[in-house]
């Protein structure tokens, strides 16, 4: 199978759905030949007497290869494999189907019932052919929080495979739920019998006598995963690169490890009208230190005159999967180049940044060297010293009731934006999440960090692009987003990544051999909240319009005047930033009304 088709697959449940199975099929090619689509792979799938009939998708292995792994190691054989890769298997022992996805794959893999049969797809737009979507009160609400999570499905019947899970599907026996884990919020409506296969280890630890091993470590593992996500390439290869320490991180590594012909294409995005996000100076440091041949630049403010919708289409599949036309321009521009390969640097603040949490947790243990840190800190961001101290040192290590006894919320509570109505926050109560670390003191920056990892916001945009990349023949990797760097990241001493005034840091150490003094040690992050600020005030009635309408408010979600009183705060200051919670909410709005409420 071509590696950029998409998939769509059918199982019968047992014998006699066999011509369901095939009614299925016969409907999704019937629509693939009226709408002359020729990038899905379709097949129904039958048992057989070996896994030869396995389907690999996006997989960094070939067949072959997963058929002896598994064959030699049954479903432990997912926890070994390496890079990207998921699919579906019969297995002859157990006489059970697997589906299986790897850990942070981004492409998300559906999986719904439909007339005894189970669906398997990467298209979603197939899969609604035979069932409406019926949206999930807890997604939105979780969208509606500023906390989506990557593995739960925007529907009730129709559900995301998880990444680090396999699940049975057995035609011969009924299903039992007894035996799983309800760690997760989809386990317990799946239709598959799910597992997981990877997670981080809370208790493995990672030991050098030195800083330069620990980086020594970190570049090694980030170096090997990029040189995998380089075997791919037959053509060239392109790398977005940023001022920031993530995207040039990656483009040293990758332009590195390439040999001629090839190249490394760097592509820079440039806000000629917002000076906050003006990146220009480190980036042509980056050019001349790694001496590219071939630089290009897409300027983004140029999209201000479109409104919003048209900026951030949404997608069916989540509020989040937008088919921007800046993302178009960007894969139009690197097809034209002959890339492709696309390398980003998504997963950098999650893997190296560490958690503020981290002080409090050094401070409960005891080491108050923390406290000059924090007040470092403090003066570079020009903050104030005691109430800096106060809100990072001393407010997460007091009980939540002694908290509220001093007539301050719990740092849990602050963080949900006020807009949420009483049947939102329930539905938020309800979602059982899986999280190896307590938040006991010494904790809960690790808590904090994993539920950074498992359930970021970075996922929206990897699956943007992955929704758009493969009619341009164009795979995008995220080394970043590795199983053994995360590993790693949870297992060293957590205040390696944030010290003295610099966050990174260990990220720093590795990679100062390979970048300028400028760009390494910058101590100041670009943020573009100012960027999608001035998208909104460019858009205010149209927003304002948008964030009236009632449905979400008539679901019991939402509380629009408390909505439109936040919004009101950012499109009348002119220097005001946009809080994520609120754009989150304002894509919540206008999936709901685009795919739903219509």
């Amino acid at each position: 199978m071509d590696d950029m088709a998409h998939f769509f697959a059918v199982v019968a449940s047992h014998p006699q759905a066999q011509f369901a199975q095939q009614h299925i099929l016969n409907v999704v090619q019937r629509h693939l030949d009226e709408s002359q689509q020729s990038d899905v792979s379709t097949r129904l799938l039958v048992p057989k007497e070996n896994i030869s009939n396995c389907t690999l998708l996006d997989a960094d292995l070939s067949t072959p290869d997963f058929v002896t792994h598994y064959t030699e190691s049954s479903v432990a054989c997912f926890a070994r494999l390496s890079g990207l890769y998921q699919g579906i298997t019969f297995d002859v022992v157990q006489q059970q189907w697997i589906v299986f996805n790897a850990p942070f794959h981004p492409t998300p893999l559906y999986v719904c019932q439909y007339l005894n049969c189970l669906i398997v797809s990467q298209r979603l737009d197939l899969i609604i052919l035979f069932i409406t979507p019926k949206a999930s009160q807890q997604a939105l609400a979780q969208w509606l929080s500023g906390r989506p999570d990557p593995n739960m499905s925007m529907f009730d019947n129709i559900h995301l495979m998880p990444f680090a899970h396999f699940g049975y599907y057995s035609a011969h026996q009924q299903h039992t739920r007894q035996h799983i884990p309800t760690d997760t919020a989809f386990v317990t409506t799946h239709p598959l019998l799910l597992h997981r296969f990877w997670d981080i280890e809370p208790e493995h630890r990672v030991g050098h006598c030195d800083i330069e091993g620990y980086a020594e470590q970190w570049r090694g593992i980030l170096q090997h995963r990029i040189s995998q996500d380089l075997q791919i390439a037959k053509h060239q290869v392109a790398s977005q690169m940023s001022g920031g320490m993530d995207s040039t991180s990656i483009a040293a590594l990758a332009n590195q490890a390439l040999h001629a012909p090839q190249h490394l294409i760097a592509l820079s995005h440039t806000y000629n009208n917002t000076s906050s996000c003006d990146e220009s100076d480190l980036i042509a440091a980056m050019v001349s230190h790694l001496h590219l041949q071939e630089h290009h630049q897409i300027e983004l403010d140029q999209f201000a005159d479109l409104d919003f919708t048209q900026l951030y289409p949404t997608q069916l599949a989540s509020p989040g999967i937008v088919h921007s036309p800046k993302y178009a321009q960007e894969l139009d521009l690197l097809a034209n180049l002959d890339v492709d390969v696309l390398l980003t640097g998504n997963g950098g603040d999650e893997m190296a940044w560490g958690h503020s949490l981290v002080y409090a947790d050094r401070a409960a243990s005891g080491d108050l060297t923390v406290i000059k840190e924090v007040i470092a800190t403090a003066k570079q961001h020009k903050m104030p010293i005691v109430k800096s101290l106060l809100r990072v040192l001393i407010k997460p290590n007091l009980p939540d009731a002694l908290v509220s006894l001093l007539g301050k919320a719990p740092t849990q509570q602050t963080q949900l934006p006020p807009w949420l109505s009483a049947q939102a926050l329930a539905q938020l109560d309800a979602i059982e999440t899986h999280n190896p670390y307590s938040q006991q003191l010494g904790r809960q920056g690790l808590h904090s960090r994993y539920e950074g990892v498992m359930q970021t916001a970075t996922f929206n945009s990897m699956r943007s692009y992955e929704s758009l990349s493969r009619k341009h023949g164009i795979a995008v990797r995220h080394p970043f987003f590795d199983p053994h760097l995360a590993e790693f990241s949870f297992a060293i001493p957590q205040q390696l990544h944030i010290q003295q005034t610099y966050p990174k840091y260990l990220l720093r150490k590795a990679m100062d051999p390979l970048l300028p003094e400028a760009v390494c040690w910058n101590p100041h992050k670009v943020i573009f909240d100012q960027h999608f600020a001035n998208i909104v005030r460019a858009n205010k009635a149209a927003l304002q319009q948008l964030l009236s309408h009632t449905g979400l408010q008539d679901l019991g979600l939402v509380d629009n005047t408390k909505v439109l009183a936040a919004f009101a705060n950012v499109v009348d200051e002119p220097n005001g930033s946009l809080n994520v919670n609120l754009l989150y909410t304002i894509l919540t709005q206008s999936w709901y009304q685009t795919h739903i409420a219509a």
